[in-house]
């Protein structure tokens, strides 16, 4: 192999990791902010109700809605889990060097 197209192909493996790191922020960025969205509302709701009594059905409404924001909660931590796109394309620069 010739040191311009080993040149030429650690070039492409640079651009390939860089562009790999920049999709991986954009996901970390992405997921961070869909996994605290739902804690948001959960926090907003608890404090909206222990502003003052309220009637049975008032707490139970509440429970509800932070309910369902728990279970966004997890759906979101299942769709993000092991899911790293650095990685694979590390796992697919390594290999060409095999």
């Amino acid at each position: 192999m010739s040191c311009t197209s080993l040149r030429q192909l650690f070039d492409e493996m640079l651009d390939r990791l860089e562009l790999a790191f920049e999709r991986e922020r954009q996901f970390t960025s992405d997921a961070s902010h869909e996994l605290r969205t739902p804690m948001a509302v959960i926090s907003a709701q608890c404090d909206y109700t222990l502003e003052r009594e309220r009637t049975t059905e008032e707490y139970m409404d509440a429970l509800l809605v932070i309910r369902r924001q728990g279970a966004e909660n997890d759906e979101a931590d299942q769709s993000y889990a092991g899911f790293c796109p650095a990685g694979d394309a590390l796992r697919e620069v390594s290999g060409r060097f095999r």
